[in-house]
């Protein structure tokens, strides 16, 4: 079996492909910054494709923003024998923003990076921005 590196080698093939219990990721997040100016909450949830799907909450000047759900496009486990995952990646486009998220758990917290890319003629440089988030509940028992 061919690799790139040691972490990516398997002594033992897997059989099939491999579906990743994402149950770790289900409820909500809540920012570990009070006064953030990212996303204040990260919900995810199982779509109506069966597909995982976050929800972000945004802090605005005039309150919350909700962005709506966007499918996890993308899940990833911590390692090619896992069974659980352990990051994703989602994509909002707002017309004049492409924002892409990145998470992975890191020790319990979820880590949220953000690559944001504005597409209008603002003027305004491209950015990115990560925050940490705890879980409303245990899951990691």
């Amino acid at each position: 079996m061919q690799h790139s590196r040691l972490a990516d080698k398997l002594e033992t093939p897997p059989q099939g492909a491999k579906e990743l219990d994402r149950g770790v990721f289900a409820g909500a997040w809540i920012n570990s910054n009070p006064d953030t100016a990212g996303f204040r909450k990260i919900t995810f949830a199982t779509g109506e494709n069966g597909e995982l799907e976050c929800r972000a909450e945004a802090v605005g000047t005039n309150g919350i923003i909700d962005w709506g759900a966007a499918a996890a496009i993308e899940l990833y486990a911590a390692g090619p024998a896992a069974n659980r995952a352990f990051g994703f990646s989602a994509r909002y486009d707002f017309g004049f923003l492409e924002v892409q998220i990145q998470g992975n758990l890191n020790k319990g917290l979820m880590v949220l990076a953000t690559f944001n890319r504005f597409t209008d003629d603002s003027g305004r440089c491209d950015y990115f921005l990560r925050e940490y988030f705890a879980a409303t509940h245990d899951r990691f028992s």
